[in-house]
């Protein structure tokens, strides 16, 4: 067979084609592996002030949670962490910060997805809590279950909770490396 720039072209195509069904697929199953899983949230700006010093209107409460697989449908359940961190754009407590003297993670899950969440973390100098009832509250404050908030000092979103996303990791690496293969591929048959 004689090899011309058209049949060339048309092998790299189908190159492509193949390795862009094989990362699918690979992906696909990368996802059933059930391998880390890290959930973010990221919830919106504060809207009222007690007290100070602390966070302002301009900042929000985001949570960092990793867990060995994702997490399975259930009712509110509590499930602690591998990794953790809080921050309401001041202060961050992780689960790495020494002098945490409580913490509680309750979440519930459907489809993998978080629907429902209670998270309350006692660090050395302030709290930190958001729940899918009370939603975000940062540094010094507490809510009951009928939305009231008792502190001196504290930072709250009551009007609306934040967004939960998640990165199942076997998968992000994959989708790099098969990204990364593309080019190459994609290279080496424009090269000959």
């Amino acid at each position: 067979m004689k090899l011309t720039a058209g049949s060339l072209l048309n092998r790299s195509n189908r190159a492509f084609c193949v390795l862009m069904a094989t990362a699918a697929a690979l992906m696909t199953s990368a996802t059933a592996l059930a391998g880390p899983v890290t959930y973010t949230y990221t919830g919106n700006d504060f809207n009222v002030i007690v007290g100070s010093p602390g966070p302002n209107t301009s900042d929000d409460l985001t949570i960092t949670a990793t867990f060995a697989g994702p997490l399975p449908n259930q009712s509110l359940t509590i499930d602690t962490p591998t990794f953790w961190s809080i921050s309401d754009g001041v202060d961050t407590i992780t689960s790495s910060t020494a002098g945490v003297s409580y913490e509680n993670f309750q979440f519930a899950a459907s489809g993998g997805s978080i629907t429902a969440w209670d998270i309350q973390v006692n660090g050395p100098s302030n709290s930190l809590r958001s729940d899918s009832a009370c939603t975000d509250i940062g540094f010094v404050a507490y809510c009951d279950s009928s939305n009231t908030y008792a502190g001196t000092n504290y930072a709250v979103n009551n009007i609306s909770a934040g967004v939960w996303t998640s990165t199942p990791e076997p998968a992000s690496v994959l989708l790099f490396a098969t990204g990364l293969g593309a080019i190459v591929l994609r290279k080496r048959f424009r090269a000959v």
